[in-house]
């Protein structure tokens, strides 16, 4: 257990992490790149490190989704689809649609889902059923059978 006056608080690095040995590393908001100072210009790109001021939840999540720590980016996606945040369909169709982490893509798909709805996205879920991981192509069968489903019980005839 770390003592704790060495705690750092989210609020002082929410894009910095811990590498082995306890250094604290922040990621530059505009090339993911390493550092080891939460202001200023990035070492790599020159960009200032921290986020833009002002920068709403959903937008700094929307960020995140293209991480370079996959886990991060899922989470993010995950996140997005909890909160329905609207602004972040543009972006979580295109993480969806292209890249090479196939749980990333499934998680950008069921927020999607969870934002959109399935019969908003069925000729892209149908496209989708057909190419691309298994993962993401199981989801989208899977949102298309609901659909489906559903539509089915709707159009039934009243039992008498």
């Amino acid at each position: 257990m770390r003592p704790a006056d060495t705690r750092r608080s989210c609020q002082e690095a929410p894009r910095g992490g811990e590498f082995a040995g306890g250094v604290p590393v922040f990621w530059c908001f505009h090339c993911y790149a390493l550092n080891d100072h939460p202001s200023g210009p990035c070492d790599t790109c020159g960009e200032p490190v921290e986020a833009p001021s002002g920068l709403s939840y959903a937008d700094s999540l929307i960020w995140a989704l293209r991480h370079p720590d996959g886990d991060r980016a899922v989470l993010a996606a995950r996140t997005l689809g909890r909160l329905r945040a609207r602004e972040s369909v543009q972006a979580l169709r295109k993480t969806a649609q292209g890249g090479k982490d196939i749980y990333l893509r499934a998680a950008a798909l069921r927020s999607l889902l969870a934002i959109e709805g399935a019969e908003a996205l069925r000729p892209w879920l149908d496209e989708l059923s057909r190419a691309g991981p298994f993962n993401v192509r199981a989801i989208a069968r899977q949102a298309l059978d609901a659909t489906a489903e559903a539509a089915a019980a709707e159009s039934a005839p009243p039992a008498c």
